[in-house]
């Protein structure tokens, strides 16, 4: 299985930023959406992304002003992508070693979705026959 058949169930409406946008303007997207990431784009060009992790540090290492912190002094540059035709058994190895959550898939340059651990999560059990509405716990202890 690919990653496209994962990306091609969702809605495509990848939350996105500005580098120069307020980070609290990315946190209240994540609320707003109940979603762990924003990608953040420059001119249609995929240049980072902001997670709740990269929010949650700034404010553990203290000495933000976060009424004028802006969304490029937190986001992590430059994010490993994937493309659509990627097996996905190969991006949700990348992500376990690189401890990531979620992946910007890529087409020819441009942004085309976002895959999370949750998405592949669920592909995973439903291709293995489990019903979504399945106790999710009950279903882990059997991966």
């Amino acid at each position: 299985m690919i990653i496209r058949d994962i990306i091609s169930t969702k809605s495509g409406d990848v939350a996105v930023i500005g580098p120069d946008a307020l980070v609290a303007e990315a946190a209240g997207l994540m609320d707003e959406r109940k979603i762990g990431v924003v990608v953040c784009l420059d001119e249609g060009v995929l240049i980072g992304l902001i997670s709740e992790r990269d929010i949650v540090r700034a404010v553990a290492e203290g000495g933000n002003d976060f009424s004028i912190l802006r969304v490029n002094q937190l986001f992590t540059e430059e994010p490993q992508a994937c493309s659509p035709g990627d097996k996905i058994e190969a991006v949700s190895e990348v992500m376990r070693a690189r401890h990531f959550r979620h992946m910007p898939v890529v087409e020819h340059g441009k942004l085309v979705g976002i895959v999370s651990l949750g998405d592949i999560l669920a592909h995973t059990l439903e291709e293995k026959g489990f019903d979504e509405k399945a106790n999710i716990w009950s279903c882990l202890e059997i991966l």
